[in-house]
């Protein structure tokens, strides 16, 4: 286990490196001709990635403001190096430039699902050294895309994460009516995927949206075709995206290793 303060003593910095930026990760662009624009990208290497020729699983972050991206690319270094729960990951977050427009289902969400398969995951395999195994993470408005993807192409990602997963009553009828009876063969390999929600959501006070959400999810688990090894978890304490969610849903995820492939099955 290597700690990132490895080597510091704790003195005052040596004289002009004060306000030395800390860096988590650094950017890519990609051009995109389906969506007919550029997107910014937000990529963190494993430790030593730079020295060695060893493939990693990738994570794959919608809604990659710089923010969110630190947050997910540190929960993914502590889960490898401080709690040995995960394998050290790649992720990789798309910035958002029109999010209405790429998560709504019915409209953008089938563009922007051709992006990711035909344009940005080739990307990320011609550039980075990935093993197959994805891991697909959306929040909010993005996990309803990522849950719509999950399902809508299956061999595209083996788990997926959903944080402050909640439906209206339409997008609850859309993935009920469109994308439920579409499912693949029950001959499609096993795959994982975790959604959570907090009780003290200030964007959904009722819990109408995620009651929508939690009944589509027991419509999944009840699927026979659906091959989907799927855990719900509320945290009573909790509001809009909760903290902990990604960091259970990983360990929860590679727990599996004996359910799911982690080498990727492309």
């Amino acid at each position: 286990m290597t700690s990132p303060l490895a080597g510091h003593s704790g003195n005052l910095p040596a004289k002009g490196s004060d306000r030395e930026p800390i860096t988590c990760g650094h950017y890519a662009a990609l051009y995109s001709r389906v969506l007919g624009e550029a997107r910014r990208l937000l990529v963190y290497l494993p430790q030593g990635y730079d020295d060695g020729s060893e493939p990693y699983p990738a994570l794959i972050q919608l809604d990659g403001e710089k923010e969110t991206f630190c947050q997910t690319a540190m929960t993914a270094w502590y889960l490898a190096h401080m709690a040995e729960r995960i394998p050290e990951a790649i992720v990789v977050a798309i910035e958002n430039t029109d999010r209405a427009r790429d998560m709504a289902l019915g409209a953008g969400a089938e563009r922007y699902l051709q992006f990711i398969a035909d344009e940005f995951l080739p990307f990320i395999a011609a550039n980075y050294r990935t093993n197959g195994f994805r891991v697909l993470y959306g929040q909010s408005a993005s996990s309803v895309f990522a849950c719509y993807a999950f399902l809508k192409r299956p061999q595209l990602f083996d788990a997926c994460v959903l944080s402050s997963f909640g439906l209206s009553e339409q997008g609850c009828a859309f993935l009920t009516r469109d994308v439920l009876p579409a499912l693949g063969p029950g001959g499609l390999r096993e795959r994982a995927l975790f959604a959570a929600d907090g009780r003290v959501d200030p964007y959904d006070p009722a819990g109408t949206r995620a009651s929508n959400g939690s009944r589509f999810l027991d419509a999944l688990a009840q699927s026979p075709e659906s091959r989907i090894v799927l855990k719900h978890e509320t945290y009573g304490d909790e509001g809009h995206v909760p903290y902990p969610g990604l960091y259970d849903g990983l360990k929860w995820i590679y727990g599996l290793s004996r359910t799911i492939s982690t080498e990727g099955a492309r």
